[in-house]
């Protein structure tokens, strides 16, 4: 999620990361800037289901994170992970993990650093 502008999807990947060791993976490349947002997900966490087995999806977490973007990485986990659950009560049917970067300006010009949420996790 960049700071301004639209979010970037990656597009670069390959077979879920473990599942095979024949599994082949493409490599992509992305510039990060002052203020953006990294996150890292499984499908847990976007295929939630509520009541009326609406899922959870891609567009609520962008508007969460856009609405956010200045949290720190570990609260931006935090909340989405809380409105993930809250969305779905609790019932993940899939395991659900998160990992968020920030990348934070630094104080001097072109040395920006990254801080980065430990992975959340909830197993059905």
């Amino acid at each position: 999620m960049r700071n301004s502008g639209p979010p970037v999807r990656l597009t670069e990947g390959g077979l879920v990361l473990g599942v095979s060791p024949e599994s082949r993976y493409e490599e992509g490349a992305l510039s990060l800037h002052p203020d953006d947002r990294l996150l890292l997900f499984t499908d847990g966490i976007t295929e939630a289901a509520n009541a009326n087995q609406d899922e959870y999806g891609d567009d609520r977490i962008q508007l969460l994170v856009k609405e956010h973007i200045a949290d720190n990485a570990s609260e931006l986990m935090a909340r989405v992970m809380a409105d993930a659950s809250q969305f779905c009560q609790g019932q993940f049917a899939d395991d659900a993990t998160m990992i968020v970067l920030a990348v934070v300006p630094a104080r001097q010009p072109q040395q920006a650093f990254t801080q980065a949420a430990a992975s959340y996790s909830v197993a059905p």
